[in-house]
């Protein structure tokens, strides 16, 4: 038993470690965008017509046979972020064969909520190479982010058995409650005018529920 707690806390740290390094996904989730058009309140906020829908299958298909994130080396930030812009140019062209104008612009809104209020938060966003720059983040900022990030990873592990120990439920409710603490320490980083800016970004508030595996997303 000790054994298998150990192993899925290393899994878990591994898991998280990566997402703050800006580790390569696994295919299902190389965009964000793929995977909430499989959710039916994203779906339903969009709101696909029956055609669309029809095409769902083959468009997600077709997108994952071109997937070339798998092939780049995770520890090399630099060549992660450009072929993250590259898939990302890829998704954007594959999307605007699918949907309209406005749904493409809804989903995103919708893929920043829901990034920002599952996982680890609004850091793993803003740190992105694409959010940092249209948010125009400096430095000095960056160097405080880092400082939030190093609390993030110094006070989750604790947080990782908190999976064997409180089930999922449990889990979820204590990691949106420390991501909600680390939210406004990021929000307290950036100025008001980033504030300004963040919130165009979203648009209006995303109502339905996502569930991302192991967390949710409107609970």
């Amino acid at each position: 038993m000790t054994r298998y707690i150990v192993c899925s806390i290393l899994i878990l740290w591994c898991s998280f470690d990566s997402r703050l390094q800006g580790q390569t996904p696994r295919p299902e989730f190389a965009s964000g965008l793929i995977r909430l058009l499989r959710e039916k309140s994203v779906q339903d906020d969009l709101k696909l017509t029956a055609d669309q829908l029809s095409q769902l299958t083959k468009f997600r298909t077709n997108l994952y046979k071109q997937n070339f994130l798998s092939q780049i080396p995770f520890n090399d930030k630099e060549a992660v972020d450009e072929a993250r812009a590259q898939w990302n140019a890829v998704v954007d062209a594959a999307l605007k064969d699918f949907l309209s104008a406005t749904q493409v612009k809804r989903l995103k809104q919708i893929d920043l909520q829901v990034k920002s209020n599952t996982g680890w938060g609004l850091l793993t966003v803003v740190s992105t190479a694409s959010i940092s720059k249209e948010l125009a983040i400096s430095d000095e900022q960056k160097t405080k982010l880092e400082e939030v990030r190093n609390i993030i990873r110094s006070e989750s592990p604790k947080l990782s058995m908190e999976r064997s120990t409180s089930g999922r439920e449990g889990y979820n409710t204590k990691l949106k409650a420390f991501r909600e603490i680390n939210n406004r320490k990021v929000e307290e980083v950036l100025t008001a005018q980033q504030k300004a800016k963040w919130i165009e970004m979203i648009g209006s508030k995303f109502e339905g529920l996502v569930d991302l595996d192991n967390d949710l997303y409107g609970k």
